[in-house]
């Protein structure tokens, strides 16, 4: 989707962390230039003003430079999506009673519907990237292998995230090209 309106994505900001205003504690984010924009949500780099930059682990603040990544839900994707898998179920369900093939598409489509509330809610993305970052630490590969970025723990909400900003990450599927 195309990046949302800067008055919309402060305002999500500001319902998700409870802010008066988005300046109060961003500093430099820039509303209307997204570093990325996809089909969920779009990001924007900036720092935490103090005293809200002591949110941000330690090392990370340190490894980062003091830049964090927001990851800001679109508006209303919520509910397209919904209405987007609903109605794709019915068409499944549909050409299933004519041919039979379909029937793992209704499967793929149904079991999709019940991943939406976590893929919608943040807050439980942020928890998958916790449970990494523990696995990792555990298995002692989190240091040769990946650093998982490290979330803002007081800006986690269902709508909008706040973490570490780790330049020059890049996407695993770009590296195999």
């Amino acid at each position: 989707l195309p990046a949302d309106a800067p008055e919309q994505v402060a305002a999500t900001l500001k319902a998700a962390f409870g802010l008066e205003r988005v300046d109060d504690a961003f500093e430099g984010l820039d509303l209307a230039r997204p570093i990325a924009s996809a089909s969920v949500a779009q990001v924007h780099v900036c720092r935490l003003r103090a005293p809200f930059d002591a949110a941000l682990p330690a090392g990370a603040r340190e490894s980062s430079g003091g830049l964090v990544a927001i990851k800001v839900q679109h508006a209303g994707v919520d509910a397209l999506m919904r209405a987007d898998v609903a109605r794709a179920i019915r068409i499944a369900e549909l050409v299933t009673r004519w041919h039979a093939s379909f029937a793992p598409l209704l499967q793929t489509l149904v079991a999709w519907r019940g991943a939406l509330d976590d893929e919608l809610d943040f807050r439980a993305e942020v928890a998958h990237m916790r449970r990494a970052a523990a696995s990792l630490a555990r298995s002692g590969a989190r240091a040769r292998v990946a650093r998982p970025a490290s979330p803002a723990s007081q800006f986690v909400a269902r709508t909008a995230f706040v973490m570490e900003f780790v330049p020059g990450c890049f996407k695993l599927t770009d590296a195999l090209r």
